[in-house]
């Protein structure tokens, strides 16, 4: 079945790769019902896959994406999981395309989480196709809101009232309407429940437009462009931006946007409440770290701390008086258009008041007498006062969002101290813990009620999480200080708050912040049977279905990883407890998926509460429970992401020190690999079964085990990680690939390189590999499928096409066995001769000019089909290869028959296939010396 598997990707990609010279054929291959569903998700979201179609049929393309992710409203639900009866294997439920979310009618997956620009086709098709590149996006966009623009009237039928109303602007050409509402305005920011898919497509149309801009087009052009074919909010929101990152090109081009008191009314609430957090990782595994990096990145983009108020400011001391006079006399009629959100806000006086005062507090922008300068040092600063009788109308208020802002203020400063693990610059521990203690009603804050006011879960996360950091940075001052009492009391408080908030993310941060102090007090050594008693409630009340603060068990591990040695009763029945919950009979599991409010999910919660309750009496009792089996047989449901918070902080080190200890987590990992390996091979007697293994969950044990090999010797290794891999590798290549990964990560990629533990398993691994009957098989075929490719890329130190060890590292020649091999078994293949030219040209570089150029023959020589195929670019880049040689050895070169002839060879090969640098390179080698 694997091997029928990989021959179907490798036909998939060929006909992808196609469309140059066959495009209706590959347009009618998209079209027909061939692509399963993984398939055409890797089409949306793999630049391997997509490139080809967006380069040479970009309008079927966009056609394909659509008809692929929006998809129809239905009535009632057609599909639901099943059960089928597998022989003595037990229950096992059958997942479909319906798995993905359908929120506004968008096909979503976790593959596109987290929303970033890149994610996704829409950057590239911008980037190569601008007005397919719009269409995608205006289309996607458009879909999601218009099926916003109507859930009122579905969801609540009986309540006009809740009908939204539009913003309405005037462009140049026409009076246009946008829909939503300020979390619509923000998709263009990540920061929504939305479909991931929209939010990536917004924030690359965001980061295109940048680039135009930069590039030198026509800020008015642009806008009018992009806003007359888009219905939704968050355009009008990203022009606004572009013009607070460029205000000298796009104050006349912003005009009709900031002539509408709605948007400034949600620009503001974007700066003010969204930004100035910044982004939340939610990846406790690191598998999204790029991503992350790259919204963290857009975060400290100057017009990320700026609003429409700083634009004002602009437009006010503009030398355009035209300019200026178009925004003061909008501006000054905002008290007839109301930023109205509702039909219902029209009819209610209580909010037509309201709204007219958040006017008048916006129109003092329009009035220069409002304006004060400032020199100050080698600037002038420019404020806005509002005048005397508007200041003691709103003192109130104005002191209160001056108070706002000091506690976001402090909820950055801990967010940023715990992620560091040490005090961020901008105030001191002393500052933070004092802001917080003085507020006034710290006990009143943690009773019940007022679940949905997000100030207070807010003003909640600050405190507890300044507890936090005070016992992370400076132990011994919080002591000094006498603020572990009060910290405890915080921590206890907080964890036991209501679960009804609909603030999930609030709360759960809380609950994060509230089981990591917890652990610490555990750590530090000055825990209370309340706390060790509240940290395995938390852990297992937040395994339980339906939970928002799981991450909150991570949390818990991260503060006990200093106190296996202090509480060990405490710390293995948290692990114990953590596995046990992942362990589900698999009936009561998936009929609680099926029926998650009937009398199933209070089946399940009965099963939860015994597992729960056993584990508080071993805690009780002061006793160590036996860690659970892991089961293999599928009528045991697996819950993966249960085990993941458990182990990922487990200081597994320290733990093997002890060799009882070792052995509990050498039988640990056994469990652990064989029920992995079980879900990774196709169901016993069923041979064209699908196994759907979770890849999140293959990659993160078998980085797990990778790190706790630094802890075991040779024969240990090889009896419990690699043999079970070796022997089911064929079956299931992916996994070798995921401990490959782990290796390089954890015992591989470091300055100092590799002991001799490592780089012995490490050629084991690859032995196994390269020796193997499959990999001969595929070398010869034209193209590689993925699981094939990933696994010979990583075994020359490449990840995704690129150097997995970027710099200067001094110990790749440690490896020329395991490379010679490489290139005898796979270099004449294709694809992976792209690879080895991307190694060779990084950390490779230390084996020119031989035996570089001995690769390189040996590779030409062996190659069945074209190796210098100019779709891959391997032509080129080989010319680009021999030429950085030439010039690096050139006399090394002439001196040496051997290297000579070599060198010569490939490059009257690279003159016959026609390509172009070849000419040159011959021309120097001819040349006398």
């Amino acid at each position: 079945m694997a091997e029928y598997n990989d021959y179907k990707k490798r036909l998939h990609r060929i006909i992808l790769h196609s469309a140059d010279i066959l495009p209706k054929e590959v347009l009618s291959y998209l079209l027909s019902n061939s692509p399963w569903f993984e398939v055409k998700r890797d089409i949306l979201s793999k630049p391997q896959d997509y490139k080809p179609l967006v380069d040479h049929i970009p309008s079927q393309f966009v056609d394909f994406v659509l008809d692929f992710i929006i998809k129809t409203p239905r009535i009632e639900i057609d599909y639901e999981p099943y059960f089928l009866e597998v022989g003595d294997e037990g229950w096992y439920a059958e997942v479909g395309d319906e798995g993905w979310s359908n929120n506004l009618g968008i096909s979503d997956k976790s593959t596109f989480l987290p929303a970033t620009p890149i994610q996704g086709p829409f950057l590239y098709l911008l980037n190569t196709n601008e007005e397919e590149g719009l269409r995608l996006v205006h289309t996607l966009v458009n879909v999601a809101i218009e099926r916003w623009r109507h859930q009122p009237q579905i969801v609540h039928p009986d309540q006009p009232e809740l009908i939204p109303v539009p913003v309405t602007l005037q462009l140049p050409s026409e009076l246009h309407d946008f829909w939503g509402d300020i979390e619509v305005y923000c998709w263009f920011r990540g920061k929504s429940t939305e479909p991931n898919l929209v939010m990536s497509a917004l924030m690359a149309l965001e980061v295109w437009m940048e680039t135009q801009i930069e590039a030198g087009r026509d800020a008015e052009e642009l806008f009018e462009k992009i806003l007359v074919k888009s219905d939704c909010v968050a355009v009008p929101g990203i022009c606004l931006g572009i013009a607070l990152a460029y205000p000298e090109k796009c104050l006349k081009a912003a005009l009709p946007i900031v002539s509408s008191p709605m948007i400034w009314k949600m620009d503001i609430s974007r700066s003010t409440t969204l930004d100035i957090l910044g982004t939340f990782r939610f990846d406790y595994l690191d598998g999204n770290k790029l991503m992350y990096d790259i919204l963290e990145k857009r975060d400290k983009k100057t017009q990320r701390t700026k609003d429409i108020r700083s634009l004002a400011v602009m437009y006010m001391h503009s030398t355009d008086n035209n300019i200026k006079s178009i925004f003061q006399q909008a501006v000054e009629k905002f008290t007839l258009n109301l930023p109205f959100f509702t039909k219902g806000d029209q009819d209610n006086p209580e909010m037509i008041f309201s709204l007219k005062e958040d006017v008048k507090k916006i129109q003092i922008y329009s009035d220069l007498k409002n304006y004060r300068q400032f020199q100050a040092a080698n600037y002038v600063e420019i404020i806005v006062e509002p005048p005397e009788e508007i200041r003691k109308r709103h003192e109130s208020a104005l002191s209160f969002s001056s108070e706002w802002h000091r506690w976001l203020k402090v909820c950055l400063w801990v967010e940023r101290t715990i992620e560091k693990g040490s005090t961020d610059e901008s105030m001191t521990l002393e500052e933070a813990i004092t802001f917080v203690k003085e507020f006034h009603q710290l006990e009143a804050v943690f009773q019940e009620g007022d679940e949905d006011d997000i100030r207070k879960y807010t003003c909640l996360q600050t405190i507890v999480g300044a507890a936090v950091a005070a016992l992370i940075t400076d132990f011994e001052w919080a002591q000094n200080q006498n603020l572990i009492e009060w910290s405890r009391n915080v921590f206890l408080a907080a964890v036991r708050l209501s679960k009804s908030s609909t603030h999930a993310a609030s709360s759960s941060k809380i609950k994060v912040y509230a089981g990591r102090g917890l652990a610490l007090l555990v750590s530090y050594g000055i825990a209370n049977a309340e706390v060790r008693l509240e940290i395995l409630q938390l852990i297992g009340n937040s395994l339980r279905p339906f939970s928002n603060s799981r991450e909150a068990v991570k949390a818990v591990f991260l503060g006990l990883k200093k106190a296996w040695n202090i509480d060990v009763v405490l710390c293995w029945n948290a692990l114990g407890l953590c596995l046990s919950l992942s362990l589900i009979p698999g009936k009561l599991y998936y009929k609680t998926q099926r029926d998650q409010y009937g009398n199933s999910y209070n089946e399940l919660k009965t099963w939860e509460d015994n597992i729960i309750q056993s584990y508080l009496n071993y805690l009780a009792k002061d006793e160590i429970s036996d860690l659970p089996r892991i089961a293999i047989a599928r009528n045991i449901a697996f819950v993966h992401k249960h085990v993941q918070y458990g182990l990922c902080a487990l200081p597994l080190t320290e733990l093997c020190r002890d060799s009882d200890t070792k052995q509990k987590l050498l039988q640990l990992c056994d469990g652990l690999l064989a029920r992995t390996i079980a879900d990774n091979l196709p169901i016993k007697d069923k041979p064209f079964s699908h196994p759907q293994p979770s890849l999140i969950w293959n990659q993160f044990i078998l980085n797990w085990a990778a790190y706790l090999a630094l802890s075991l010797n040779t024969d240990e290794i090889r009896q419990h990680i690699l043999t079970p891999l070796r022997d089911n590798w064929s079956q299931a290549p992916r996994l070798t690939a995921d401990l490959l990964n782990g290796y390089i990560c954890h015992q591989i990629a470091y300055t100092e390189g590799p002991n001799k533990k490592a780089l012995e398993t490490w050629q084991e691994i690859c032995n196994w590999v390269l020796s193997s009957s499959e990999i001969v098989k595929v070398a010869c075929l034209k193209y590689l499928d993925n699981e094939t490719e990933e696994i010979l890329q990583l075994i020359i130190f490449n990840h995704h096409g690129e150097y997995y060890i970027k710099g200067e590292w001094q110990h790749a020649n440690l490896f020329i066995y395991v490379f010679d091999k490489w290139v005898t078994v796979v270099g004449h293949n294709p694809d992976a001769y792209t690879h080895l030219l991307t190694m060779l040209d990084g950390i490779g570089w230390l084996f020119a000019p031989e035996p570089t150029l001995e690769w390189l023959n040996r590779c030409a020589s062996k190659a069945v089909h074209d190796l210098w195929n100019e779709q891959r670019g391997n032509g080129r880049r080989t010319a680009e290869l021999l030429n950085r040689i030439w010039n690096s050895f050139e006399q090394r070169i002439r001196n040496d028959k051997v290297i000579l002839q070599h060198y010569s060879n490939l490059v009257y090969r690279l003159v016959e296939a026609g390509i172009p640098l070849a000419s040159m390179l011959q021309q120097k080698l001819e040349k006398r010396g």
